[in-house]
């Protein structure tokens, strides 16, 4: 910011004003002197110079005035971004040259504005505010989290606000950032859940990360960050309570120079615990499930869904000494599906109506069990030799 064009004007008026006003004095006295020899003369004289001279004053002095005065300096507001975006060092490069920037005089408005979270909308509004007329200048990464930049751009254009932007300075090397926190978007409560974060670094140091499950410290460690992405991942329970948890990865580093780049959160469901169906009668079984907190649904055959996507949503299925024929043929395939292809995990309980006494051999329940039910099959036939010894002797 210079000094006005008008400031110059102004001063080399005033100044040729008064040369002229002199000079017309020093000619006037030296001109009456040589040339009138009476003194009602030189009075007459001397009276038409001071005129004159008065003339050319009352010329310049409105000229002068009129450049004076409207030699106001423009209104100048400045807003500088404070938010968590920018790094540390850089803010105060910023604050250090509008400071510089503003040092030359002239009505100035300065102010900073976002943190945590970002409006510039409302910081255009308020310079526009405070400049009216004349000029915002805007220093800022043009992040922000919140208002309408659009009509924000357009009232200050209506208010005649020259907006001139600058971006935020960096300083230094990139930042090292935490990129993604990774978990499954619901999980049960109070199942084992595994929680992974990807963190970047310019270059290999060394920082400290913390993962979160709400308030709750899930695991934290230090870490050897390579240049460029590397990974964290640690097992935790899930809360038992159910609802919305936020899941968050945190990154200690304390040559971190945004805040904002060492936390990343992510929003968990944590659902009810699936049930552990159990097919046919365990009272043993379920009593002993229920007592580690295990919730159990104790089914018939015939209440067995014949759907794969259904049955796997369960923890898992027991069959409880359940012949082959009492599940339909529809029911062993949507149980076949459910395991192979979704995961779901089956227990069979022997029993006398169960594996080869209920006619699994050769059945498609059959091909599910890790053992056989056929009692035959892989026995060989064993060879048998008689050899019969007479003793015939005397004795």
């Amino acid at each position: 910011m210079g000094v006005p064009i008008s400031t110059y004007l102004c001063a080399e008026i005033a100044v040729i004003a008064v040369w002229l006003f002199a000079s017309l004095a020093i000619i006037a006295v030296v001109t009456i002197t040589m040339t009138t020899r009476s003194r009602a003369g030189r009075g007459r004289l001397l009276l038409a110079t001071v005129l004159r001279a008065g003339l050319v004053l009352a010329i310049a002095t409105p000229l002068a005035g009129s450049l004076c005065g409207g030699a106001e300096q423009e209104q100048v507001a400045v807003a500088i971004d404070r938010s968590d975006s920018i790094q540390l060092s850089a803010r105060i490069v910023d604050r250090d040259w509008a400071e510089q920037e503003t040092q030359t005089g002239g009505a100035v408005a300065a102010f900073g504005f976002g943190g945590s979270s970002t409006n510039l909308p409302a910081a255009i509004a308020a310079g526009s505010a405070a400049a009216g007329s004349g000029q915002l200048l805007l220093i800022a990464d043009g992040a922000y989290d919140q208002g309408d930049l659009e009509s924000a751009i357009a009232g200050a254009v209506s208010a005649g606000t020259r907006l001139i932007t600058r971006s935020s300075a960096r300083v230094g090397e990139a930042d090292s950032a935490v990129l993604r926190v990774s978990a499954r978007s619901q999980v049960a409560a109070g199942r084992p859940m595994a929680i992974g974060a990807e963190i970047y670094s310019p270059s290999p140091r060394r920082a400290r990360v913390q993962i979160w499950l709400g308030e709750r410290l899930a695991g934290s460690g230090e870490v050897e960050l390579a240049a460029g992405v590397s990974a964290f991942t640690v097992r935790a329970e899930a809360p038992m309570t159910v609802g919305a948890v936020v899941v968050a990865a945190e990154m200690l580093d304390p040559r971190s120079q945004s805040l904002a780049n060492d936390v990343i959160n992510k929003v968990v469901e944590v659902i009810e615990p699936p049930p552990v169906v159990v097919v046919g009668e365990a009272p043993a079984l379920t009593a002993a499930l229920t007592r580690q907190g295990v919730t159990v649904d104790q089914i018939t055959a015939r209440q067995l869904p014949a759907n794969a996507e259904e049955l796997a949503t369960n923890a898992g299925l027991i069959l409880a000494d359940i012949p082959a024929d009492a599940l339909s043929l529809d029911q062993i395939a949507a149980l076949e599906a459910a395991v192979t292809d979704h995961g779901l995990g089956l227990a069979v309980i022997g029993g006398p109506n169960s594996y080869a006494a209920g006619e699994y051999q050769d059945s498609p329940l059959d091909r599910l069990l890790p053992v056989s039910s056929d009692p035959l099959r892989d026995q060989e036939s064993a060879q048998i030799a008689l050899l019969l010894l007479l003793d015939r002797s005397t004795s």
